[in-house]
């Protein structure tokens, strides 16, 4: 055996072993379970950073199997048991924490951490680590600039996906680095998926009321609704962000969601708080140069996403609910910044509309789920055997919505906007076979995605649109 593998590897755990820092992941848990457990963390806080962690790790707990484990590093750690070598695993984590993982991986010989006393990081975590291994040399493997006073006394550095000036204060003070497992770059186009920049084509609804009241080409409202996109946008992202944060342990579990930047480490949680903050002061600034009751509707979409993402999306219709309402929302926000009143038959419209959409977005999450009667979808209220009752459900909302174009059309203010109002009644057919077509997609589990951002990729969706928009220019 040659002298590396007689040497002691100690291992870090945040940001080393794992891509995330376990501590924040803990507080989002304990907030998503008890918002109110805030003033808790405050009090806790005054305690000292080791009875932080210890009161965090007493309240919630990590699924040690779907960390986002640094593959490469992990296996060459196994490669490193494998050859005899003596691993021990010392992190700054709760001790809980730490043995929650030590458990999954089979890998350490012993396990240092926090406990409650004393915060095992810099010079603690040396002296700890030189007290369990007799003073020998070792080598350490870490990422941070914390780690520095650890390395500076062991034998090597291990660099794991290092964080900024870390690589050039170890050549600083001359530390040798055995081995370097760098860091996957985090280039524009992550930050573009993290923050669902795809889903902006739904704020597109904020020009609805300039459409419907024959206002496309009045500049100075096309203007306001585009500073209203891009508001509503940067807002919808910074909740998106949020609610990543706070469905981090069920994302790792879902099969395409475990891929998002966040679940999967690329991004820390820091980071997207950071990113949060940009995102909410650049809206609040452009809100400037929009009417106030616009912003206004703003604060209370966010606030609704956020008990969405805490405990609305797990009640039993409440959910479907829900999503139509924030579908609406953006339509109202686009009345409120363009100062357009939106009428009732245009709201009556999308409404049920919308509602019609949010139950196929539930109806293709149980069609895609092949659950058993009786089973539940996962995370959801949803059983099996409700999935005719959502059809029904779909099905008959967006008849109602036909119906309220029909009635629509002969109204007094259909016969104001439009020379020729029963051209409106072709409108009925492509509409019906829409609303139609998606519900049985979703029936199938063929929808992709959101119904809205699945017809912004549907051919017949624009086909369908073409022909509306050529019937209501037949009207005009």
């Amino acid at each position: 055996m040659n002298a590396v593998a007689l040497t002691p590897l100690v291992v870090d755990l945040d940001g080393t072993l794992v891509a995330t820092d376990t501590l924040w992941e803990l507080i989002f848990i304990f907030l998503k379970h008890n918002p109110l457990g805030l003033f808790s963390l405050i009090a806790w806080a005054f305690q000292g950073k080791a009875k932080f962690k210890a009161k965090v790790g007493a309240e919630v707990s990590l699924d040690a199997e779907s960390l986002p484990y640094r593959a490469d590093f992990l296996q060459w750690l196994r490669a490193e048991k494998a050859s005899g070598r003596f691993i021990l695993l010392a992190t700054g984590a709760d001790a809980l924490t730490a043995s929650a993982v030590a458990a999954h991986l089979q890998l350490f010989d012993g396990v240092i951490a926090s406990d409650g006393r004393t915060s095992a990081t810099g010079d603690a975590k040396y002296s700890l680590v030189a007290e369990a291994l007799g003073h020998q040399p070792f080598e350490y493997a870490g990422n941070a600039m914390v780690d520095l006073k650890v390395w500076r006394k062991a034998g090597n550095a291990i660099v794991v996906a290092p964080g900024r000036g870390v690589l050039a204060a170890l050549r600083k003070h001359n530390i040798a680095i055995a081995r370097h497992f760098p860091a996957q770059p985090v280039r524009l186009t992550v930050w573009a998926r993290q923050l669902r920049v795809y889903q902006w084509v739904k704020n597109l609804l904020i020009f609805t009321p300039l459409l419907t009241s024959h206002r496309i080409f009045d500049i100075p409202a096309l203007a306001h609704a585009a500073c209203g996109f891009l508001v509503f946008s940067l807002v919808a992202s910074s909740t998106y962000l949020i609610n990543d944060i706070l469905d981090l342990p069920a994302d790792r579990r879902h099969t395409t969601k475990c891929k998002r930047p966040l679940a999967s480490g690329l991004i820390s949680i820091p980071g997207a708080l950071a990113v949060v903050f940009l995102l909410l002061t650049a809206a609040a600034l452009l809100s400037l140069l929009l009417p106030w009751p616009a912003a206004l509707l703003l604060c209370g979409y966010s606030a609704a996403t956020i008990c969405y993402s805490v405990f609305l999306k797990k009640l039993l219709m409440m959910d479907v609910v829900a999503l139509a309402l924030f579908y609406t929302a953006r339509l109202m926000y686009g009345g409120l910044a363009t100062e357009i009143e939106i009428s009732i038959w245009t709201l009556a419209f999308c409404a049920f509309s919308f509602f019609s959409l949010a139950a196929a977005k539930r109806i293709n999450d149980l069609a895609k789920a092949n659950l058993q009667a009786s089973e539940s979808l996962r995370h959801r209220a949803y059983q099996a055997r409700d999935l005719n009752a959502l059809v029904s459900l779909g099905a008959s909302t967006s008849s109602i919505a036909v119906l309220v174009l029909i009635l629509y059309i002969n109204s007094q203010q259909g016969e104001k906007l439009y020379r020729h109002p029963h051209f409106l009644w072709a409108m009925c057919v492509p509409l019906l076979y829409w609303f139609s077509r998606t519900l049985m997609l979703a029936n199938r589990g063929e929808l992709a995605d959101d119904p809205i951002l699945f017809a912004a990729k549907d051919r017949a969706t624009y086909i369908v649109l073409a022909l509306m928009a050529a019937i209501a220019i037949a009207a005009t």
